[in-house]
């Protein structure tokens, strides 16, 4: 349930919040709300991405035929840690996320990067997707 959470969450950024951004004409505007967003996204994330992740450790080790589908659910959601420190972190996210970013570069380098970062983020909206959806699949199967 909780991977659903987190899957609906991802997909609604991508598909509602990050184009209605975009249509923003003021680049602090966008950098603004990307910015509230991203801080109140990130420590909801991580609230929903440990249970799956426990849980789906200790389903196979209860049972490992019945536990593995929940055990690759934890390895999909557990991926996202080391693609966001390893690549969103230090390519996407620190660039924009000082509050002064506007006024220390030029406000397109920050809309392209908002812009960016949506595509970049991208990947982890693909394996919650991926994780909700092999949820699903052991439900009903």
């Amino acid at each position: 349930m909780l991977s659903g959470c987190q899957e609906r969450l991802a997909v609604y950024v991508v598909a509602v919040e990050q184009p209605s951004r975009m249509t923003m004409k003021d680049a602090v505007a966008i950098h603004r709300q990307w910015l509230t967003s991203f801080h109140r996204c990130a420590r909801l994330m991580v609230g929903l991405s440990v249970f799956p992740q426990v849980s789906g450790v200790v389903a196979y080790y209860l049972d490992h035929s019945r536990g593995l589908p929940w055990l690759i659910v934890a390895g999909l959601i557990l991926f996202n840690m080391p693609y966001t420190l390893l690549v969103l972190k230090p390519y996407f996210i620190d660039p924009i996320l000082d509050d002064n970013v506007c006024s220390k570069k030029d406000h397109k380098y920050v809309v392209d990067m908002v812009a960016k970062w949506s595509r970049a983020h991208m990947v982890r909206v693909l394996i919650n997707v991926i994780a909700f959806a092999v949820c699903i699949h052991t439900v009903v199967f």
